[in-house]
């Protein structure tokens, strides 16, 4: 009787330590998969990244007008210029300045996503602490004077990302115009619905 109780004791350690070692397996199978889904995220990121850039340099070469190249990536002209611009020297405008501008964002096929004045404000930021506006406008306004005028052509992660917003679907790589008013902001909290007029 006590020769069987070991034998079954021994039968059930056996057990689990094959349960043991195909569980082993499939949590190291798990944290395979995952990895590999984070790399194939991270792959398509970029080729999306590349692929954005690559659209925008094509619109360039097919564009007559003569486009400069930001060191950022994006790139830009002026349409209108009310102001002289030195070559050197202090920015016409603060890059935490509170001014009011006419933004209309194209699609690079021509397609009108969003045109509206309203305020802008560099220094709002969202609950994660990040400015709200596209990183390419925090970086241009600070070069306008008020009622220049500035086409840029704008690859999506310096736009509005891969979150979009509620007018321009994610991912999307945008030919923009910005008009800087001579329109002081009222002091109230920043209106960052951009699909309406607010002046």
């Amino acid at each position: 009787m006590m020769h069987r109780g070991k034998w079954f004791i021994l039968a059930i350690a056996v057990a689990c330590i094959g349960c043991h070692r195909q569980s082993g397996r499939f949590f190291a199978k798990s944290a395979v998969d995952e990895q590999d889904n984070d790399i194939d995220q991270i792959i398509e990121l970029q080729k999306r990244v590349v692929d954005a850039e690559t659209a925008v340099i094509t619109f360039v070469k097919s564009d007559t007008n003569r486009w400069v190249q930001h060191e950022f990536g994006w790139w830009y002209r002026y349409t209108h210029l009310a102001g002289e611009h030195p070559v050197t020297g202090d920015l016409p405008m603060l890059l935490d300045t509170c001014c009011t501008i006419h933004e209309s964002v194209y699609s690079l096929d021509g397609k009108l996503l969003m045109d509206a004045i309203r305020w802008y404000n560099s220094r709002a930021t969202d609950t994660g602490g990040q400015s709200t506006e596209p990183f390419a406008y925090r970086m241009m306004i600070g070069y306008m004077h008020p009622m220049d005028t500035l086409a840029l052509l704008i690859p999506w992660p310096y736009a509005y990302g891969k979150q979009g917003s509620e007018a321009v679907p994610p991912f999307t790589s945008i030919h923009v115009t910005l008009c800087l008013h001579d329109v002081p902001c009222q002091e109230v909290t920043l209106i960052t619905d951009t699909t309406q007029n607010h002046i």
